[in-house]
């Protein structure tokens, strides 16, 4: 509680720093943000929702829509917090300006919450609909013979992919698995090295099971998967 009182009480100090250091065309604009950013938080939300879609348009990706709803939440939350200092810049000169500010900051807190909660309905829903589908992959045939990937969850700003690979042998000596984003002309455009990834033999066949994360910027403009080798003599 405390932590959180401090830091509410720096942002008011720096919105109470930048108002005073601004002069007259900031008190200008202060006049105007107390008349519109005056918003309910189902407003606000709307409004936050409104700009992400706005902001991000669709994009096709190998992980659906989940990249596009994972980066229209970012920016939906970054119109919150920046909702969130006009109004408390616009009443910092207020005799209860204190007690307004934290009332814009506990609004901000309530919609914060209620974005979270729509954007992780909609991408459950899609990594629901991506279960049984299987990502474009390409395997490097010196190392493995055929293989599936699939979407298995996502983090904050992470999708992790679940890998069930075939590989042409058990292999024994340094190597590592690695993942390469591939545009749609089979151009490399990012690459991440699984390095929980082995290969074992299981029922007398050599296989490569193992889970790998991605970023947003990993998946922007990638049209396929590869999975390679990094060995000794690479």
């Amino acid at each position: 509680m405390k932590t959180a009182l401090l830091k509410f009480i720096q942002v008011f100090i720096i919105a109470l720093f930048t108002v005073s250091c601004s002069g007259k065309k900031s008190e200008q604009w202060a006049e105007q943000a107390k008349t519109t950013d005056a918003k309910t938080v189902d407003e606000v939300v709307r409004d936050a929702v409104a700009t992400a879609d706005k902001e991000v348009p669709n994009a096709p990706s190998i992980a659906g829509d989940i990249p596009v709803l994972l980066t229209r939440r970012e920016v939906a939350l970054e119109y919150l917090n920046d909702w969130m200092m006009k109004n408390q810049q616009a009443i910092v000169k207020d005799k209860d300006a204190l007690e307004k500010s934290k009332g814009f900051a506990t609004n901000r807190d309530e919609a914060f919450k209620k974005v979270e909660a729509l954007y992780t309905e909609q991408i459950n829903a899609v990594v629901q609909q991506m279960g049984d589908k299987e990502i474009p992959l390409d395997l490097d045939n010196r190392y493995f013979t055929e293989g599936t990937a699939k979407v298995r969850e996502v983090g904050e700003s992470l999708i992790y992919f679940s890998y069930d690979l075939k590989a042409v042998e058990d292999r024994r000596g340094y190597y590592r698995v690695v993942v390469q984003y591939l545009d749609e002309n089979g151009n490399e455009l990012s690459r991440n090295e699984a390095m929980s990834a082995n290969i074992t033999t299981k029922n007398n066949v050599p296989v490569c099971r193992f889970d790998q994360s991605a970023s947003v910027a990993d998946l922007a403009q990638a049209r396929k998967l590869r999975v390679t080798l990094r060995t000794e003599d690479d």
